[in-house]
């Protein structure tokens, strides 16, 4: 699984000989993973190119009457890329690409009409804010005590744009599209990597316009050697004076030998996502060169303010999983 979580555009055969698997087990666990939907192929535009000039990151929790209303909303909001939702609790990222979208989703949260105690969050892609952006890879590797993670961290895409109006690039829709195709035409989905694209779209993924990514469906995945994924974390907080995002990488990666798997900041305020886990009857409670450290206390020395979401992976849902598709065609005036 981490070598399908660190998958780029190498061939398959050199992600099999890392593995160290014959080719027809690495070929029928790839299989298996993706079939019992442990695994998600997404194709992720590089922002510039598809007219997005801000990205929020939504945390509320909302009325408990209110909360199918809440996440309706939101879910029809075609900005709205990624839905996490577990009880009143919502987790959502939106893409905007309509003019002034992110003043009316603040104004929303101001107003208190997505719910109580949210925080919302949102940075220019263009800027060097969201390091890491759903890149599970170090967390899985960790969890499975496979090898040192290969291509983490890997950012919210972004390259230089040629120019500031819209311009369709050819063979976009289709690739962003591409994953679904499961669904629509009965295509198996551990098919649906790069192999055997149109020459336009695999330009597309060689220039870095584009990125392919294999995103892990949390609530879905077993238990490993004792050791369940059990919870969301999600922590929000202000950095301190003197502190760089920088910094409270490096912390976490030497105090906890932690890898979020979403990191954003716009230089005063932080979202840190990361993965708990919990181990099942009859297993120890703590591994052998395991960080006695917490998360609070690391936090504590690089943050300010400090507020932790845990949600429970059983509970979790996804209206929306990383729906890129959604940024086909020109930005909406």
């Amino acid at each position: 699984m981490s070598r399908m979580l660190a998958a780029g555009l190498e061939p398959e055969e050199e992600r099999i000989r890392l593995t160290g698997l014959a080719r027809s087990t690495f070929q029928e666990a790839k299989r298996r993973m993706y079939s019992r939907g442990w695994l998600r192929d997404r194709y992720l535009p590089a922002l510039s190119l598809v007219g997005v000039p801000t990205v929020s990151f939504l945390l509320t929790r909302a009325f408990a009457e209110r909360v199918q209303e809440t996440v309706k909303r939101l879910q029809e909001d075609r900005e709205t890329v990624h839905l996490w939702v577990a009880e009143e609790t919502i987790f959502a990222v939106v893409f905007h690409r309509a003019v002034n979208s992110a003043k009316a989703l603040g104004r929303a949260v101001a107003e208190g009409a997505l719910g109580s105690d949210s925080f919302l969050l949102s940075v220019d892609p263009s800027a060097p804010s969201v390091p890491v952006y759903f890149d599970f890879e170090g967390i899985v590797a960790q969890w499975t005590g496979s090898a040192s993670p290969a291509r983490y961290p890997r950012p919210l895409p972004h390259v230089a744009a040629s120019r500031t109006i819209f311009a369709p690039l050819t063979g976009l829709d289709p690739l962003l599209s591409r994953p679904f195709l499961a669904s629509t035409q009965g295509r198996a989905e551990h098919l649906l990597g790069p192999a055997g694209l149109p020459r336009s779209q695999k330009r597309l993924l060689l220039s870095g316009k584009v990125e392919w990514r294999v995103m892990p469906s949390l609530s879905r995945l077993p238990p490993f050697h004792g050791v369940q994924l059990s919870h969301l974390v999600l922590a929000r907080g202000r950095l301190r004076p003197g502190v760089r995002l920088l910094d409270l990488y490096r912390t976490l990666a030497q105090e906890l030998q932690a890898h979020p798997f979403l990191l954003v900041s716009d230089t005063e305020h932080v979202l840190v996502g990361g993965v708990a886990v919990s181990r099942t009857e009859g297993t120890a409670e703590e591994a052998p060169g395991e960080p006695t450290a917490t998360l609070p206390d690391v936090l504590a020395t690089q943050l300010e303010g400090i507020e932790l979401t845990r949600l429970p992976l059983r509970a979790l849902r996804s209206p929306l999983f990383h729906r890129y598709d959604r940024l086909s065609g020109p930005p909406p005036r």
